[in-house]
């Protein structure tokens, strides 16, 4: 996965635990053999939308089509959670440092 530095030295040790398991998966030829494959179906099921002989048909197909794009953009699902979560302990350490500074400031604690 495509992180930052400072998204990764950000993240948590679960979050890093994590992390380490789904690159595995991401990177292994089981998981793009399956992406390969769920890349034709995504297609065909594209023709299905367009061409629905019913309004299940359709309906059936949009969630199919719903499914697929969960697991053909998993990496960019994961991406983006693991850099919000990272950017949410930066945000908790950021208020965290400044609620202590201002105390400091208020008691006069920092020439």
């Amino acid at each position: 996965m495509d992180l930052s530095q400072d998204v990764l030295a950000a993240l948590s040790a679960e979050d890093k635990q994590e992390l380490e398991i789904w690159t595995e998966l991401l990177e292994s030829r089981g998981f793009d053999l399956l992406t390969r494959y769920l890349e034709g179906n995504a297609e065909s099921n594209a023709q299905v939308i367009e061409n629905a002989a019913s309004w299940d048909a359709y309906v059936y197909a949009r969630g199919a089509r719903d499914a697929l794009g969960l697991v053909l953009n998993l990496k960019e699902i994961l991406e983006s959670r693991l850099t919000q979560a990272a950017e949410e302990r930066i945000e908790e350490t950021t208020l965290d440092d400044d609620t202590f500074d201002e105390i400091s400031v208020n008691l006069g604690l920092e020439s």
